[in-house]
């Protein structure tokens, strides 16, 4: 382009726009970062709010199930206290069906509990479970010796062939409620127990006194 008189002129400039702000991103990265720092923070607090009031899932610490328990165990566990160690066949099948019978009234009281009761404190029913076939381990076995066939006691093992005595005794509310020491003994080659647990676990409940 050129004036009138001939000179050439500049083009016209292109209309001025203001910089463009970082801010937007600094705002978002911002929120990002806010993020990743509350987020595992805001977690554990809800973890450990949910698990201020209960004791390890894998025992049973409702104060309720353990009063329930209380007069049921000691019954089983005083009758355990006369099984003997020798003695005539008939006589340990005598102790050992009186035995049973009184710890029967473990798993049953567990099968007269509310779905509430037992979805709030997790071992429960499973622990229920376990007292369940452990007793059907031990008729089998005085059948057996009644019967002046070969009997072997064999403790039941978990899936993963750990016995369940173990879990057992852990999840126990009281030591009354243990698995007996007579009771333990019976199985002459044992299963192994769960990694962490004593040594002596056959000889030595693990319930809480």
């Amino acid at each position: 382009m050129s004036d009138q008189g001939g000179l050439p002129t500049a083009p016209p400039l292109p209309p001025w726009h203001p910089p463009k702000s970082n801010a937007g991103i600094w705002v978002v990265l911002g929120t990002v970062l806010g993020l990743v720092v509350l987020v595992p923070i805001a977690m554990v607090a809800l973890y450990a709010l949910a698990s201020a009031d209960h004791d390890p899932l894998e025992l049973i610490d409702s104060s309720e199930t353990a009063k329930a328990l209380t007069p049921v165990c000691h019954d089983a566990a005083s009758v355990a206290s006369l099984i003997p160690t020798n003695g005539s066949i008939t006589v340990r099948v005598e102790a050992l069906n009186a035995y049973a019978t009184a710890a029967q009234s473990i798993p049953s009281f567990v099968a007269t509990m509310s779905k509430d009761d037992l979805e709030s404190d997790i071992p429960t029913e499973d622990w229920g479970a376990d007292w369940t076939v452990l007793l059907a381990e031990l008729d089998r076995y005085t059948d057996a010796l009644a019967a002046g066939t070969p009997a072997y006691f064999e403790i039941p093992s978990t899936p993963d062939g750990f016995s369940i005595l173990g879990r057992m005794n852990l999840a126990s509310p009281l030591k009354s409620c243990d698995v007996p020491a007579a009771i333990a003994a019976l199985d002459l080659d044992p299963p192994r127990l769960p990694p962490g647990l004593p040594s002596d676990m056959y000889s030595a409940g693990l319930g809480p006194s």
